[in-house]
């Protein structure tokens, strides 16, 4: 009985080290996509309502955090640390009215996911005087970290109605707590189906793109003086995911419940238009290193703007 014990034992122990050491490992990109990026599609989309496309693109850091690069990325070395950052994003047009890209987070779910992470309260008070005077509000996809500016808002009354969720991000069924999504919103904010691209507003056209959560959802942009931007949400966490191409490791794709296939596919649907059309400027949501020098060219423009504020 003892000697059987102890071959459990055995056993579970190599069952657990295999798993840890197939877990570090990452899914391979597959070298031609079943995605097709049609960019002329996108562009057409952009055009296809009435109206003038948007003046401007904004970002406001609300949230920032560290964690090892090894988490984000195939291969990332152990101590290597990727600066995550909490981003949302403001889209303009003339006449004064708004979008607003990712509500992110208030501090009690900063700080229960992410106990050392920072949170500047006066940068989310401007996101939520922003998303007051929005017309619309949606978001890349489910997860807390970009929806929970919404949920636990002091304004949710207010906001809740002119807040627009995919049917896939309301239906998601997510594991470890992580959607921003419940019940309130499920009851109040516009639900919307399509499939494949989908025109929301002039110079606004959503992708679905399930991979990361059920509900991701590319964003593209194409303002009035023709600047394109794709906002890719969390299909990437780096830059270095969509340049490699690479995927996270096993672990992190099963601890959140992605879709790694899909995850796969749309990296290297990304790579391959970052090689064929470098002018569509593409913004990995938590990524500073592709902010960043955005800002310093002036492609984008740091912090909120309120009309009449």
């Amino acid at each position: 009985m003892k000697r059987k014990l102890l071959v459990g034992a055995g056993l579970l122990l190599a069952v657990a080290v295999v798993g840890g050491v197939i877990g570090l490992t990452a899914r391979s990109i597959p070298e031609t996509s079943k995605y097709a990026i049609d960019i002329e599609r996108w562009r057409a989309l952009a055009v296809s309502l009435p109206g003038p496309r948007p003046t401007d693109v904004r970002v406001l850091e609300i949230a920032t955090n560290t964690v090892g690069q090894w988490l984000a990325i195939e291969d990332g070395g152990f101590g290597d640390v990727f600066d995550m950052r909490g981003y949302a994003f403001q889209v303009r047009w003339a006449d004064g009215t708004s979008l607003i890209i990712d509500p992110i987070n208030d501090a009690d779910s900063q700080q229960e996911v992410f106990p050392h992470a920072t949170w500047d309260a006066l940068a989310w008070q401007e996101m939520q005087e922003a998303m007051l005077a929005a017309q619309t509000i949606i978001a890349t996809h489910e997860h807390f970290d970009h929806v929970n500016g919404l949920t636990n808002s002091p304004h949710f009354d207010a906001l809740v109605g002119k807040t627009i969720f995919t049917r896939a991000q309301l239906d998601a069924q997510l594991s470890m707590g992580l959607s921003g999504i419940d019940d309130r919103i499920r009851a109040g904010a516009k639900a919307l189906d399509y499939s494949g691209a989908h025109a929301l507003r002039p110079g606004v056209v959503l992708v679905e793109a399930p991979s990361h959560t059920p509900g991701s959802q590319l964003i593209y942009l194409r303002l009035a003086d023709d600047t394109e931007l794709l906002m890719v949400g969390d299909v990437a966490w780096n830059r270095a995911n969509i340049d490699r191409p690479a995927t996270r490791p096993r672990m992190v794709e099963w601890a959140m419940g992605e879709q790694g296939e899909n995850t796969a596919h749309w990296l290297r649907a990304l790579h391959d238009l970052a090689r064929a059309h470098p002018e569509v400027k593409q913004i990995v949501a938590h990524d500073r290193a592709t902010v960043e020098p955005l800002v310093k060219a002036g492609v984008i423009a740091e912090g909120f703007v309120v009309e009449g504020g």
